[in-house]
């Protein structure tokens, strides 16, 4: 009976820091070069901003995103999606151009899903939880991070493109 508890207690730790433990988004050199507080993902390319817009909107929806494009304005916002741990992640994305090519800023917002705030609610009695500015704070593995990731993501799928960050 002992060896059966000790060997339960061992694959629950084990399933408890496997199942906890936050995805790897990005790689550990593309992890470092964002400064804690970023709140913008900047993308310089040599594209055509229609090029870049066309890229961009293709590759969000094949990756599940639901996106509204705007191209008049050269814009493209997301839905709010889920993304790790009950954490939602919507992008706005912006398009501009210089003489060097088309530039891309992303920023966005996070929040929590249905099922978080229902618990958080219950549990807490209080109002439901917004969206938040989506930024990349000290900790890997908190909610605004996780969410600053995946935008950072968009602009790092971007081929032969420049990736900075501002505050």
């Amino acid at each position: 009976m002992k060896n059966i508890s000790a060997l339960l207690t061992v694959f629950f730790c084990f399933c408890l820091q496997y199942c906890m433990a936050p995805q790897r988004i990005l790689a550990p050199e593309q992890l470092r070069s964002i400064p804690v507080g970023a709140k913008v993902v900047i993308v310089e390319t040599n594209y055509t901003t229609d090029e870049l817009f066309t890229m961009v909107a293709q590759g969000l929806a094949r990756d599940g995103w639901r996106v509204n494009l705007n191209k008049e304005i050269r814009q493209i916002t997301t839905e709010p999606r889920h993304v790790e741990e009950g954490t939602t992640v919507s992008a706005n994305i912006f398009f501009d151009e210089d003489a060097e090519g088309a530039i891309m800023f992303i920023r966005g917002a996070w929040g929590v899903d249905a099922s978080v705030t229902a618990g958080l609610m219950a549990g807490f009695g209080g109002a439901p939880i917004g969206q938040n500015e989506a930024r990349m704070a000290g900790s890997l593995s908190n909610r605004e991070s996780i969410a600053f990731q995946h935008l950072a993501q968009i602009g790092y799928k971007v081929p032969g493109a420049v990736i900075r960050f501002e505050k």
